[in-house]
């Protein structure tokens, strides 16, 4: 009886042990598992400062509106691909809304063949559509100039491609743009820059 207390107290003093022994090191396991994981934190915001600092193109869209310099900072889309009605004929696209949505500026080339750099204007049919869109607050269309109107040949509008790469297309383009249909009124736009991304 007296070495089955003895016993039980060297259990009770060594499974005391054994709970202080664990006591003692859970906090060291604790502080090491949130130090792993802070560290892990800190490196994964580390990394995405790093992907967020790489360097960027500033696209562009500028252009004067009777004189008035305008800058859109987030041209919209651009593309250049074949024509899918007419083969053998490629169209060049570009459409850029400002940066408060109240307008929205629109021209396409058209050609038989492949679009090269190169100028393209009304007058020789390269360029195929050209329209400036003004919208009210409800972002409904309140006022569209055209250099196309019906039955009124084109006014003069030119499409520079400076650049075509597989990224961005640069160029400039300058003309006049006549409100549709009945030519009462009418705005110019010239000096005008692109730097804009290529979409497909």
């Amino acid at each position: 009886m007296g070495n089955f207390h003895w016993c039980m107290n060297f259990y009770y003093l060594e499974n005391s042990f054994y709970k202080l022994t664990l006591t003692c090191q859970t906090p060291y396991i604790m502080n090491k598992f949130f130090s792993l994981l802070i560290f892990s934190f800190l490196f994964l915001i580390s990394c995405s400062k790093d992907n967020n600092t790489e360097t960027k193109p500033s696209y562009y869209l500028t252009f004067k509106l009777n004189d008035n310099p305008i800058k859109h900072n987030y041209p919209t889309y651009s593309s250049l691909k074949p024509n899918t009605t007419i083969p053998g004929s490629y169209d060049f696209q570009l459409s850029s809304n400002s940066d408060d949505h109240t307008n929205n500026i629109v021209f396409n080339i058209h050609k038989a063949g492949i679009i090269n750099t190169g100028s393209y204007t009304t007058t020789d049919n390269s360029v195929s559509d050209v329209s400036y869109t003004v919208f009210n607050n409800t972002l409904g269309i309140e006022k569209i100039y055209s250099s196309f109107t019906t039955g009124q040949p084109p006014t003069s509008f030119s499409i520079t491609l400076t650049n075509i790469t597989d990224n961005y297309f640069k160029g400039t383009f300058t003309g006049t743009y006549m409100y549709n249909e009945d030519r009462t009124d009418s705005i110019r736009i010239t000096n005008g820059e692109f730097f804009i991304r290529r979409h497909n």
